[in-house]
């Protein structure tokens, strides 16, 4: 009987706790819209830190929420349902 190996899932959190760099951080960007998921505050939380710690701004963030046209409904992405946390996690900092 054949049985498929189940990857690893990848960790959202633990990809996050491992960048220092602007260019970590700019290829977590690239995959934020199919690979990792936006699923928590801690997560979010913790992007918007190494966004200000390592860029001293948030754009590349700001500039994802306007590609994907958030708040609006009417274009979804891998991670819209969970912007709403991404928002409040910047509102907070």
């Amino acid at each position: 009987m054949y049985t498929a190996k189940k990857e690893p899932e990848v960790k959202t959190l633990d990809i996050l706790k491992g960048i220092y760099e602007e260019s970590e951080l700019d290829e977590l960007f690239k995959k934020l819209e199919s690979n990792y998921l936006l699923e928590n505050f801690e997560i979010n939380d913790l992007l918007i830190k190494k966004y200000y710690d390592i860029c001293g701004n948030i754009d590349l963030v700001l500039t994802l929420l306007n590609k994907t046209h958030y708040p609006s409904s009417t274009q979804q992405s891998y991670n819209s349902r969970y912007f709403w946390m991404t928002v409040i996690s910047a509102l907070k900092n």
